[in-house]
């Protein structure tokens, strides 16, 4: 499974890559759509969008190429 051990905070596809990068109060998670197609991720808990600042939970999609960047508190 590529989203161990943050199985329980997000699911990504074989397809994408999961980069994580932690501070002591903040943890990045940084998603990388590698193919031509949408790719579906699940955030399983309260995340914000870097891109946007908005509060995200829940089924969401990559664009193709798309790379995403979600922080939460630790």
């Amino acid at each position: 499974d590529l989203t161990e051990p943050w199985a329980e905070e997000i699911e990504i596809p074989a397809a994408c890559e999961l980069a994580v990068r932690e501070s002591e109060e903040k943890r990045w998670f940084v998603v990388l759509n590698y193919e031509a197609t949408p790719q579906r991720i699940v955030l399983k808990k309260e995340m914000t969008d870097v891109d946007t600042n908005l509060a995200v939970t829940g089924e969401t999609c990559l664009k193709p190429y798309e790379t995403k960047v979600y922080v939460t508190k630790r």
